[in-house]
């Protein structure tokens, strides 16, 4: 019989470690791919701005970053 695993992701999947039952010890088996993105955008006031930001879910991410920013348009999201 073969050893018993148990597989976890602590971030819906993304990065997936495996461990043997019973075993505090994991190992990595799927990590998350993250790229860099230049992004551009106009705030409500006229003023531009811009960020580089890694992430792996850049519409997740946009979404996030204009939660406490007056951001009227993004006028540039480019891999990088």
């Amino acid at each position: 019989m073969g050893k018993d695993y148990i597989y976890e992701s602590p971030d819906g999947g993304k990065t997936v470690y495996k461990r043997e039952l019973g075993s505090g010890e994991r190992t990595l088996i799927k990590e998350s791919a993250k790229s860099t993105y230049l992004i551009e955008y106009r705030n409500i006031d006229g003023s531009t701005d811009s960020v580089e930001i890694d992430t792996d879910d850049i519409a997740w991410t946009l979404d996030q970053y204009s939660r406490n920013r007056s951001i009227a348009e993004y006028t540039l999201v480019k891999k990088i």
